[in-house]
């Protein structure tokens, strides 16, 4: 181009476009074609990088999936302070007065003496102690708890069996947000090298 038309600027300006047309096209085979297109009788295929490699992409995505979101150590915090949280120490507070009563035995006829309130208060509050010791608790047990839920190996086998369609759909999205960073990174890049080269040329 230069040799042609020895014009400095145009330096940057074709770097910016080539820098732009190369992360887009890049970026757009991670998921493009979703089914295999073959082309020049099977010799060229076409599938999407990610997609190929759904087999192995499957098990890396579960294995984020569930240390980094579905692991233990946040599913037991969102589930003791979450907005449900109520629900849930309405449940602790029905089986600890279950627990309660089951457990007085001969003082049966002393309990049934005692003010039932008074009595509702001490079952409240033997509840609020279970609650506040559950995250510690449960925390302890973190590593017993993520294999007895086992979610990464749940995650993989059920991303490895979904259809093309579906695993590009689950993968996508994820990405999809940032993907204008990366086309914006490859056409400054472009630029910086383009400015390079007319400094270097001098033309």
């Amino acid at each position: 181009q230069q040799y042609f038309w020895p014009v400095g600027w145009t330096l940057p300006v074709y770097g910016a476009v080539v820098g732009f047309l190369t992360n887009w096209i890049a970026i757009k085979l991670v998921f493009w074609p979703v089914h295999p297109k073959r082309f020049c009788g099977g010799c060229i295929v076409l599938h999407g990088q990610f997609l190929q490699r759904q087999y192995e992409v499957s098990a890396e995505y579960a294995a984020i999936f569930a240390d980094n979101i579905a692991s233990s150590r946040n599913l037991i915090p969102a589930v003791i302070r979450g907005h449900c949280s109520d629900k849930l120490f309405e449940v602790i507070r029905q089986e600890v007065g279950k627990t309660v009563d089951n457990c007085t035995g001969v003082a049966k006829p002393v309990v049934r003496r005692m003010d039932p309130q008074m009595l509702e208060d001490a079952k409240r509050l033997a509840a609020e102690r279970v609650m506040e010791a559950m995250p510690k608790t449960l925390l302890s047990a973190e590593c017993y708890l993520d294999q007895a839920m086992d979610i990464e190996t749940l995650l993989t086998e059920r991303a490895r069996a979904m259809s093309a369609k579906d695993f590009e759909q689950l993968l996508h999205p994820v990405l999809e947000e940032d993907e204008w960073v990366l086309i914006l990174l490859g056409g400054i890049l472009g630029i910086v090298v383009g400015n390079i080269q007319w400094a270097v040329l001098g033309r």
